[in-house]
């Protein structure tokens, strides 16, 4: 029987539904295809949901920071390439390059995830099948190491979601993406207008649940003249209780053209 692939290759079409006003991908379906990538490579290597599950375990994405140079376009292909990198104590490691024509690099990317004990909610430590995996000798898509995130001290801009059932995914919690959709649209019309997502990091706090309300909140940290990048640190919370769901920061570039 021939070793499951260490390297994944997924290929993608750019939907009309996964784009933004622009024509442009979205960066909440983005994070949707390497979540996708991640999913199918897990299967193939014997570590995924389906295999987790009979033993009460469940992954949960902790940390994850895409920097984007290019986004592909209705009906452009793409493909996410990715691979288990290794452990950061309780967490495993991937890593993701997204692909576009000829090769040419569209966006990178890293991500930390957490093996969850189901009914206790506590995490697990790896367990041996996952910790002896072969992971390929690649370099780090991001080698600089990540900064500290901290909640804005106020909010210069917000808005409010319900948490609707479409917005579940298989574990009955919010998809990932769905908050990093949250995310960028705390920040005023004009940004989302004119400007397109460059970078993001997000940490994941807590999760949230069908019915609840969030809370999107961001503050901005510089002045943004002469088409200077706008920087933005942005805090998800639980309308309930104040409870806070995410961390994130995000940087944003003029649109061209």
């Amino acid at each position: 029987m021939p070793s499951p692939p260490t390297l994944w290759t997924e290929p993608f079409r750019v939907r009309a539904y996964e784009t933004d006003p622009h024509g442009a991908l979205t960066i909440q379906s983005l994070c949707d295809y390497l979540q996708e990538a991640a999913g199918n490579h897990a299967e193939a290597l014997g570590v995924s949901v389906e295999r987790l599950e009979p033993l009460g375990l469940a992954w949960v994405l902790s940390r994850l920071r895409v920097h984007v140079a290019a986004y592909p376009r209705w009906r452009e292909a793409a493909q996410v390439v990715t691979w288990p990198s290794g452990e950061d104590r309780l967490f495993a490691t991937r890593e993701f390059i997204v692909q576009g024509a000829d090769d040419a690099v569209l966006a990178r990317a890293s991500s930390a995830w957490l093996l969850m004990q189901v009914e206790r909610k506590r995490p697990a430590r790896l367990p041996d099948f996952i910790r002896a995996l072969d992971l390929p000798d690649r370099p780090d898509p991001l080698p600089t190491p990540p900064e500290p995130l901290e909640p804005p001290s106020h909010f210069d801009h917000e808005r409010r979601f319900r948490v609707r059932y479409s917005d579940l995914d298989l574990n009955a919690h919010v998809n990932n993406a769905r908050y990093v959709e949250w995310i960028a649209e705390s920040v005023p019309d004009e940004v989302l207008h004119d400007y397109q997502m460059t970078a993001l990091q997000i940490q994941y706090r807590a999760e949230t649940r069908y019915g609840t309300f969030v809370r999107s909140g961001s503050r901005r940290h510089d002045d943004g003249k002469h088409g200077e990048a706008l920087t933005y640190t942005h805090q998800l919370t639980r309308g309930d209780d104040e409870t806070p769901v995410a961390l994130a920061r995000t940087r944003w570039a003029r649109r061209s053209g």
